[in-house]
C-alpha cells in the first residue's frame, strides 16, 4: 500500500490558491466601504474670469451651487470670495507681466474681474477614479463647469480639491 504524502510544490499552489482568494474577497470588502456616498467632505478652490466688477457681490459665503447640466448640487460657498482685475502671462523671454484691467472713472473700480473663492461638498473617494460629488459627478483641477449661484450663473474653472473623510 502506498501512502500519500503532500509534496512541496502542492503545498505551494494550495497556498497561493488560498492567498488569491482571501485578496479578492479582501479587495471586495474595501472596495464597498470605500465607495459609500457622504463618507467624504471635500474643499474645492475655484476661479471665475473676466466677470464684470459688480459679479463680486452677488457671490457670498453658504450660497448653494447648482449644475443643470448634472442635475445635482455641488455644494456651499465656504469663506469670502476674493477678487482681482490683474492678469499675468509670461513674454517671449521669460519675463512676467502684470496687466490691469481699466479702471472705471466714476467708481475708481476695475470694470472685470476675476473671482476666486471655494466651496465645500460631499461625495465618495476612490484611489482609481478620485472625488465624485454625490458620488456620480466626477470633478479634478484644471476642470471647468458651468454652475448655477443664487444670483448668477458661470463657468467655473476648479484650481484644487482638497478630500478629506468625513466626521
Amino acid at each position: 500500500m502506498k501512502k500519500s504524502r503532500i509534496n512541496i510544490l502542492d503545498f505551494l499552489i494550495i497556498a497561493l490558491v488560498a492567498l488569491c482568494i482571501v485578496g479578492a474577497v479582501l479587495r471586495m470588502y474595501a472596495k464597498s466601504n470605500e465607495d459609500k456616498f457622504g463618507d467624504y467632505t471635500a474643499t474645492v478652490s475655484f476661479l471665475i474670469q473676466d466677470v464684470q466688477n459688480e459679479s463680486k457681490d452677488l457671490i457670498k459665503a453658504g450660497d448653494r451651487l447648482y449644475s443643470e447640466a448634472y442635475g445635482c448640487e455641488f455644494g456651499t460657498i465656504v469663506g469670502n470670495v476674493i477678487n482681482t482685475n490683474a492678469v499675468y502671462y509670461a513674454e517671449d523671454d521669460g519675463e512676467i507681466i502684470r496687466v490691469e484691467s481699466g479702471i472705471n472713472p466714476e467708481t475708481n473700480e476695475p470694470y472685470r474681474v476675476d473671482l476666486y473663492g471655494k466651496f465645500e461638498c460631499n461625495g465618495a473617494w476612490t484611489a482609481e477614479n478620485g472625488f465624485s460629488i454625490g458620488g456620480t459627478q466626477y470633478i479634478a483641477p484644471n476642470m471647468s463647469v458651468a454652475l448655477s449661484f443664487p444670483n448668477i450663473k458661470a463657468t467655473v474653472l476648479i484650481l484644487d480639491v482638497e478630500v478629506e473623510k468625513a466626521k
